[in-house]
């Protein structure tokens, strides 16, 4: 801020400025380097931290499930009533139909919905859900160690379960699960609403829904089991609802998940005052001479720290984006099922606040040591260093005071 009756110098500053970065290459170099690690460490901690939790929260886990609660046993009627509750989400739809055992291989056949699926960590890795009667998804694992040389939209014939008769079914995509490897014998294949229904299904092998509380309604409320108990009955349904611990407790952010975050971000702090800190001064006492000759011009103490934290200012901007991009794209190809553009907001800003502090502190020492620099006492040190160079060159002669 300059008042009404200082002189405006910020163009001669940045002036001076842009003359000293473009002599002192190093200095720039090693700053920006510096900087944009900082940048990057903090980005890609934040960021995955998030998207460690979103993927939690979110699904995507095949081993504990990605639903809050689990209800066996229901009727058509039930289903129809709490599939449209307000205060869930992704009502998935599952029903064990019968195994089949080949050798050392199973295969369990089920009727699943695209919900279902979505909660259980499933997916489509190619093809399309079965719509038809006729229709199968099935593991293309299963297919290969059975050799059986079918593709999608080739017809296989399947017992649905042991014992029975075979059913010709239309491959209409592959399903894929968490499990891969030589060593497996158990794989899965999900069949249509439509054979299902013409199974009688829903008297049959009564099936289980699953859904998740949607966040809104859990920050409002908070217990699982007393909302779960409450959708359940107002669906009419008499049978006590299963909540899964086991996601509940991982959806959750982990205190020492968060403290690890914490501890990272005051490291990576400390670093990179301690190394920025170490750059600005090492290049304030070299460059004491300079620093005396603008105070022998005329400037002042402040105007020699608002050069300094100027010099700081322009290396961060040059230096924050880089850090940004490559953190960003380091914690994408770690978590890419928990990135969101969401997290950006927040955490860009976060890491420009905390990078800004950083150069900040680091700088604040040096910047105040060239501003104290007298031209007495720059003319003082160059004499120092001077006699002391003659008196390396001339080894064995005395020295003259």
């Amino acid at each position: 801020m300059t008042l009404p009756f200082e002189n405006d110098t910020s163009r001669v500053i940045d002036k001076i400025v842009s003359a000293q970065l473009k002599h002192d290459k190093l200095k720039k170099g090693l700053t920006v380097v510096a900087i944009a690690l900082a940048a990057f460490l903090m980005t890609a901690v934040l960021l995955l931290v998030s998207g460690i939790i979103n993927v939690n929260q979110n699904g995507g886990n095949s081993i504990t499930g990605s639903y809050h609660v689990l209800i066996s046993g229901m009727t058509k009627e039930q289903y129809k009533k709490i599939s449209t509750d307000s205060r869930m989400e992704l009502p998935g739809l599952s029903a064990a139909i019968g195994s089949i055992k080949v050798g050392e291989n199973r295969l369990n056949i089920s009727y699943s919905n695209k919900d279902s699926l979505t909660l259980n960590g499933l997916s489509v890795s190619e093809g399309e859900m079965p719509e038809a009667e006729n229709e199968i998804i099935i593991e293309e694992e299963y297919l290969l160690s059975q050799k059986i040389d079918a593709g999608i939209g080739d017809i296989i014939s399947l017992p649905v379960s042991d014992g029975q008769k075979k059913v010709d079914f239309v491959i209409s995509g592959y399903l894929e699960t968490a499990a891969s490897g030589t060593e497996r014998t158990l794989y899965a294949a999900v069949v249509s609403e439509e054979y299902f229904v013409a199974i009688n299904g829903w008297e049959n092998f009564p099936p289980a829904t699953m859904f998740r509380i949607k966040k809104d309604v859990l920050s409002n409320h908070g217990n699982i089991e007393d909302i779960a108990a409450q959708i359940a009955a107002d669906a009419g349904i008499e049978q006590p609802p299963s909540v899964n611990e086991a996601f509940v407790k991982l959806s959750q952010p982990s205190a020492l998940m968060i403290a690890a975050a914490v501890v990272s971000l005051a490291i990576i702090i400390m670093a990179g005052i301690l190394v920025i800190y170490c750059i600005f001064y090492i290049s304030i006492i070299s460059s004491i001479k300079k620093y005396g000759q603008l105070r022998t011009i005329g400037m002042t103490a402040k105007q020699i720290k608002r050069l300094v934290f100027k010099e700081g200012s322009s290396l961060t901007l040059a230096a924050v984006p880089i850090g940004l991009i490559t953190g960003t794209l380091l914690s994408y190809v770690l978590v890419p099922q928990g990135f969101r553009i969401s997290n950006m907001v927040w955490v860009c800003p976060s890491v420009v606040v905390l990078v800004y502090i950083t150069v900040h502190l680091s700088i604040r020492k040096p910047a105040k040591t060239a501003s104290t620099i007298s031209p007495i006492e720059a003319s003082r040190y160059e004499a120092d260093n001077n006699l002391h160079i003659y008196t390396k060159k001339n080894a064995g002669y005395p020295r003259i005071l």
